[in-house]
């Protein structure tokens, strides 16, 4: 049987959904839908494209985008498609399908990956590969506070702007953020939070990152603001920083860590925290269910975007937190809210890429973060991953009193998911 034979045969079982899928020889294929389903589209411009995708999977998807072999009017609708139907499409009996040599680029895949561990020179290296395009690059696509983590979104029409100081602010309002506290931030990136909380708290932060780019701008960023008395930028690996916090705050920061280095993590912000300290991490999350393959395997976001990066399961997040002193308070997942903070970096990322061209990325480049995106935003949008906050202490923690003050004001816990964004965004 020909490898495109084979796998519309597995496009056929397809049973979530609709695809419409247009060979280079101009014939139409139609799975899996009914009378009122919208199809998404797939329209494969080279049968090459069969070929990747059996050897290598979502990266030979990825990577078949990238050189133009397919093309979609909306590829985070259609990966969303192969999200759901995942499960079929990558059955036992597909997998036995497959040619040896397809399961031995598998492997070199993951051997590749595993070479990017985040030892402390690996995590450099890893950092500087994705951070240090050029903050030129960066300013793009995020909105003026240089923010590169998830937003929340109390309504519908908030900016990016706005929803990322309401992020800001939840992680101050946990942690009962106040002018007596020292605070520390493990990847502070450019600056955002640390200038965010030191003039709306009145704290004092000291931010850590590994980027030089992100260095540079962050303490230029500082003085501008008139901080230099209040904020510290320091450029160094957090399991060599020293000292220890009141509050300790981390977001988005462990993706960069690797899951054989989670308890190295935990234990630095063991070691950190003062004994009545708290610490809030914002992380995205892998699922459970799938987490131990996850491990064993690499995807097109691991291999071309983040080298080195690894998303936790709950799970071993909350296993490698227990080998440390620390205790959980509160934990809040909001994945649709980064689905919406992708859609927002995409477009400005299409809107403004002239002006990224003139910076010297070719259109390889283009397709490939344009992927990135659209491959995040399926991912979020179908709880295929997901994004969460969660608040650490030690057992008996006084300083923590975030739900209790909740009742009093206008906090979070109210006002945690409003329907009406949910709905806007998961439709």
């Amino acid at each position: 049987m020909k490898i495109q034979d084979l796998i519309l045969s597995f496009f056929e079982k397809a049973n979530r959904g609709c695809l419409r899928l247009r060979l280079p020889d101009g014939h139409t294929h139609v799975y899996g839908c009914a009378e009122d389903q919208e199809p998404v589209e797939l329209v494969v411009n080279d049968s090459n494209f069969f070929k990747r995708v059996a050897l290598k999977g979502d990266i030979g998807l990825g990577e078949s985008y990238i050189d133009g072999e397919w093309d979609s009017p909306d590829p985070a609708a259609l990966l969303a498609w192969f999200i759901k139907n995942k499960d079929v499409l990558m059955s036992d009996r597909f997998e036995w399908a497959m040619p040896l040599i397809s399961r031995l680029a598998s492997l070199q895949e993951r051997i590749l990956h595993r070479r990017n561990s985040n030892t402390k020179s690996g995590s450099k290296r890893n950092i500087e590969a994705h951070y240090d395009l050029g903050n030129d690059f960066y300013e793009q696509f995020l909105d003026s506070s240089m923010t590169y983590s998830s937003a929340y979104f109390r309504k519908p029409d908030d900016t990016l702007l706005e929803a990322q100081h309401e992020k800001y602010d939840r992680i101050c309002r946990k942690l009962d953020l106040g002018p007596s506290d020292n605070v520390l931030e493990i990847g502070c990136g450019w600056g955002g939070f640390a200038v965010y909380a030191a003039e709306n708290y009145g704290c004092s932060v000291t931010g850590i990152t590994l980027s030089p780019s992100q260095y540079d701008y962050a303490v230029e960023r500082v003085k501008r603001a008139g901080l230099s008395g209040k904020v510290e930028i320091v450029q160094i690996d957090y399991r060599d920083m020293i000292g220890q916090f009141d509050k300790i705050v981390s977001i988005e920061m462990i993706e960069a860590v690797g899951h054989e280095h989670l308890p190295s993590y935990f234990s630095a912000i063991d070691r950190l925290l003062k004994p009545d300290g708290l610490s809030c991490i914002q992380i995205i999350m892998s699922s459970d269910h799938r987490y131990e393959t996850y491990c064993k395997t690499s995807d097109y976001i691991r291999k071309h975007i983040f080298p080195g990066s690894h998303l936790p399961s709950i799970s071993s997040l909350f296993q490698a937190k227990d080998k440390a002193n620390l205790n959980t308070y509160h934990l809040e997942t909001f994945g649709l809210h980064y689905a919406r903070t992708l859609e927002l970096w995409r477009d400005r990322f299409e809107a403004n890429w002239g002006r990224i061209k003139e910076l010297g990325f070719p259109e390889t480049f283009h397709r490939k973060w344009r992927l990135y995106f659209d491959y995040c935003i399926a991912g979020f949008k179908e709880r295929h991953i997901n994004l969460a906050q969660v608040v650490f202490g030690r057992m008996n923690c006084e300083s923590y009193r975030f739900e209790e003050a909740a009742f009093d004001r206008d906090s979070a816990n109210n006002t945690l998911r409003p329907v009406q964004f949910l709905e806007s965004v998961a439709n």
